[in-house]
């Protein structure tokens, strides 16, 4: 968790500067560019990295010297997905209504083959338990992007430099975390039948992340598609940044969730399963429900400070978007159990039905409310899935989640009032957020929904505590 909290500050640091030096218009438009990139980038996150950290945890790397096949293999996916983003830029842009968006995604494009033997050095590194050089190549990369895109954009390169130096840190981050090897003949030889497996291998770990990824940023596209470049898509673009926060803080906890809940699986413990579910979301209601408190109490405040004053108009969608973020989260932390449980098809339906359904709602509620009505659609179609989600783990979770829903609520209330309260100048937010979250725990405390034991697994997830486990005593 220590590593989601640094990529984050350093994030929320190149935000800052970027909408300061950009403005809403183009900000937004930095921002669509990115988060189609980041979601084609799946295409290489997932399939071959899965099959390579498997193959090292078991020891097949270095027993067959296969590190340059499951390279070859990542490098022809990566040139195949940049190909793919280099064709269909041009028909994107003319979707959503700006032709200069072409250009941009093909300038973005440049990330991918960097980006993605970057995200196999890190697969392997983990599957071979090497953390410290793991967390070194966590560490660099976000600071790399952080200055390659400040300076970049400093330098007179505008949006052009901003995305480009995305590809710098990805050539950064890879250069440190990459493992040395050497080639033989028999490894070329047999490329071709991993390349066979790892496109079947890889299909279902692709398509459920596309699907549980895509919400995340549909309402995004879709507005951009009807207000095209405009200062609408950057208010907006600001506005789901921030809702981004509590389910990007929630990787690190689903990075642990899944391999737990798949060993207590096989094993056949029905009683550590519905535990570690349980708790799972409970946390995931507990943190996110906060950060509703905080958005509403000081969301103005808080986007003046972070990006200027002139991006006050997010306000409102900021709000249905962090309520958003609460259903999301659940979602995908069910999605992460359903996955322990081997119920992949059953996610992948859910998932489905959530983009289908946001996607009807975009397309009807924007032309009436704007920026409103896509955060409304967001809010209306994650809640529906998060409720099917949940009563679908019913024979795991029973109605723990909402009690937690209605404790956690009642704290947030609280929290959210004494904030109201206080006469919080902008630069004293972070003051006042230790102030809020000190209160909150203390009302969930009163309410019985914390205990020690909570406290205690969240400490352990903390910086310096890296690779430990989130949830507490067995």
């Amino acid at each position: 968790m220590g590593n989601q909290a640094w990529f984050l500050v350093t994030t929320l640091v190149l935000y800052a500067y970027l909408a300061r030096y950009f403005g809403p218009s183009d900000f937004g438009e930095w921002r669509v560019a990115i988060t189609l990139l980041a979601w084609v980038e799946l295409f290489v996150d997932s399939g071959v990295n899965r099959m390579a950290a498997k193959m090292a945890a078991e020891g097949h790397i270095e027993r067959k010297g296969s590190y340059v096949r499951v390279y070859v293999v990542q490098a022809g996916f990566a040139f195949f997905v940049l190909a793919a983003m280099l064709v269909l830029s041009w028909p994107i842009g003319r979707l959503m209504s700006d032709s200069s968006l072409a250009a941009l995604l093909r300038i973005a494009a440049v990330d991918i083959p960097f980006y993605a033997g970057f995200s196999l050095a890190r697969s392997i590194l983990i599957a071979k338990n090497r953390l410290p050089r793991w967390a070194l190549g966590m560490f660099v990369y976000p600071l790399a992007r952080l200055f390659a895109i400040a300076a970049l954009v400093a330098g007179g390169y505008g949006l052009v430099g901003a995305l480009l130096g995305n590809a710098v840190a990805s050539l950064v981050g890879f250069a440190v975390s990459i493992v040395p090897f050497k080639a033989t003949m028999t490894e070329r030889r047999s490329t071709r039948r991993l390349y066979t497996h790892a496109v079947w291998a890889s299909f279902p770990f692709l398509l459920i992340g596309m699907l549980t990824s895509l919400p995340a940023s549909l309402d995004l596209w879709v507005l951009k598609a009807f207000l095209g470049r405009s200062p609408g898509t950057g208010f907006y673009a600001a506005a789901g940044a921030f809702a981004e926060v509590p389910t990007f803080l929630f990787v690190g906890l689903h990075s642990v969730l899944f391999p737990s809940l798949a060993q207590v699986t096989a094993e056949g413990d029905s009683v550590q399963a519905s535990r570690y579910s349980v708790q799972a979301m409970r946390l995931a209601l507990v943190v996110t429900l906060f950060g509703v408190a905080v958005t509403v109490t000081t969301g103005r405040q808080l986007l003046s400070l972070v990006y200027s004053p002139s991006f006050a108009p997010a306000f409102v969608p900021l709000i249905l978007l962090m309520l958003a973020a609460v259903s999301r989260t659940v979602a995908r932390t069910c999605s992460e159990i359903m996955l322990a449980r081997g119920r992949s098809r059953e996610t992948i339906a859910l998932f489905a039905g959530l983009v289908v359904i946001e996607g009807l709602l975009l397309l009807l509620l924007i032309p009436r409310l704007g920026m409103v009505g896509a955060a409304l659609s967001a809010l209306l179609a994650s809640s529906v899935v998060a409720l099917v989600s949940t009563l679908r783990l019913g024979e795991l979770v029973g109605l723990r989640p909402f009690v937690t829903l209605a404790r956690a609520s009642a704290a947030a209330l609280g929290a959210g009032i004494l904030l109201a309260m206080l006469p919080i100048p902008d630069r004293a937010l972070p003051v006042a957020y230790a102030i809020g979250g000190l209160a909150y725990v203390g009302i969930l405390f009163g309410l019985q929904e914390a205990k020690r034991e909570d406290v205690a697994s969240v400490a352990r997830a903390l910086p310096f505590g890296l690779g430990r486990e989130l949830w507490t005593r067995q």
